[in-house]
């Protein structure tokens, strides 16, 4: 469950880094696009759909229709679609040749408006002016072309950093968990207590094996293994926990670890030391079915909550 919570996160962030591309692309030439007005020699300017309205040699008005995708251009022109050929583009304007089997062959020129929302169109004496066509392209292309283009450089970079955050984080916990060094948890484990029931041993006998503990992790360990052991993570940690001696007798020994305080900066109060609290729980997990493999661990509400350190 927790290794999904973490590709979904991720992949949200792709997801945003992909609205950004598309806020660029829409910046430029690419989409469909249709006439919304159109000036032909003789009549002026004239709205799209009083041209319409209009015969020329027998063909209905200058409606004019583009679709573009970078160097793929269909031109199509009162209803007839022109070979297109030699097209040349840069971020503002397009050239290219079109050429029909009747009025023969023009250059067109393309230029795009400021804010990247009409195209003005020029073939021979004939000017259109174009706006794109779909939902897609009017409302939320033409959202993002009201944004400065410094946003998505800002933007972008932001979640480049955050992409390549959260990818280096799942490499990093994929291979502490490949090598035994954490386990998936309950995704507010630290919230409760885990208790250990093994069979009679001394409280002495851990001591050893926590020394070993404290030793690989850099933990600072303080307190008597026969009541109990505080647990800190030492300077640059935020967080603390207790490894308490509830029984030891002839019949059986008992502990408890918690987590005692943590220090959290995110809304969702998870710790900021979220990973070395599992590698310290798995430790000391591990520390205990080596004293005794059947050793019992089940775990249940804490003592008391802990605050943010």
């Amino acid at each position: 469950m927790k290794k999904t919570r973490k590709i979904f996160s991720l992949i949200l962030l792709l997801g945003l880094a992909l609205v950004l591309l598309t806020g660029c692309a829409a910046k430029g030439f690419d989409g469909s696009w249709n006439c919304i007005e159109a000036e032909i020699p003789t009549y002026g300017m004239l709205s799209a759909s009083d041209a319409a309205l209009i015969e020329r040699s027998g063909v209905v008005s200058t409606m004019c229709e583009i679709e573009i995708k970078g160097t793929d251009i269909k031109y199509t022109e009162s209803g007839s679609s022109y070979a297109v050929s030699d097209v040349r583009r840069d971020d503002t304007v397009i050239t290219f040749k079109a050429k029909h089997n009747i009025s023969g062959t023009d250059t067109v020129t393309l230029k795009l408006s400021s804010d990247g929302k009409k195209i003005t169109a020029k073939r021979y004496q004939s000017t259109f002016v174009l706006e794109r066509s779909d939902f897609w392209n009017k409302v939320v292309i033409g959202f993002f072309n009201g944004i400065p283009t410094w946003v998505y450089i800002v933007l972008g970079v932001v979640v480049v950093l955050l992409i390549l955050g959260k990818f280096f984080s799942l490499k990093k916990e994929g291979k502490l968990r490949d090598q035994g060094k954490i386990v998936y948890r309950d995704k507010e484990f630290y919230k409760n207590a885990e208790v250990f029931t093994l069979s009679p041993i001394s409280p002495s006998q851990i001591t050893e094996p926590l020394k070993a503990l404290s030793a690989e992790l850099k933990l600072a360990l303080k307190g008597n293994t026969g009541k109990t052991v505080s647990f800190h993570g030492g300077p640059g940690t935020s967080w603390a926990a207790d490894l308490t001696c509830r029984q030891a007798d002839t019949e059986k020994t008992v502990y408890s670890f918690e987590f005692t305080s943590w220090k959290s900066t995110s809304r969702s109060g998870k710790p900021d030391d979220e990973l070395a609290m599992n590698m310290v729980e798995t430790a000391v997990e591990k520390m205990f079915l080596s004293l005794d493999p059947n050793t019992q661990v089940h775990t249940e509400p804490k003592s008391f909550h802990a605050t943010d350190a």
